[in-house]
């Protein structure tokens, strides 16, 4: 398996960016789409080297968010949670961060269901 990589490294997207040992990769604000699998990242880890990070669910909303994720590795789930305040109006929510080490040749997608506006979901990692 290739690297799923982006042209624009400091821009944002599915893929990841590759900087000497580090990697990272920022899906942008987007709205997931109800009852529907939302892709918010997709990428490969270098066939030869594993990757140590972390994932970071942020939001713009704060009330009446119920959105399920989805981390698959080589279409395994390898994490599945809910974030939510539905019917708490106002609370707000603290973003999410799930630790992971990727294997080397992997490929990993985030997706969501549910609905909300302006979700983002960041990586960053280091390469070994």
């Amino acid at each position: 398996m290739g690297i799923l990589g982006v042209s624009n490294p400091v821009g944002v997207g599915k893929g990841i960016s590759f900087i000497g040992d580090h990697c990272f990769a920022y899906s942008g604000n987007f709205a997931s789409s109800g009852t529907d699998d939302t892709t918010y990242l997709e990428f490969g880890s270098p066939a030869n080297n594993y990757i140590v990070g972390r994932f970071e669910f942020m939001y713009d909303e704060s009330a009446n968010i119920d959105l399920g994720f989805d981390i698959n590795f080589n279409d395994e789930s390898i994490a599945s949670f809910i974030i939510g305040n539905a019917g708490s109006a106002g609370t707000g929510l603290q973003p999410a961060v799930v630790h992971v080490i990727i294997p080397g040749d992997t490929r990993v997608q985030v997706t969501c269901k549910g609905s909300a506006s302006n979700f983002t979901v960041g990586f960053t990692g280091t390469v070994y």
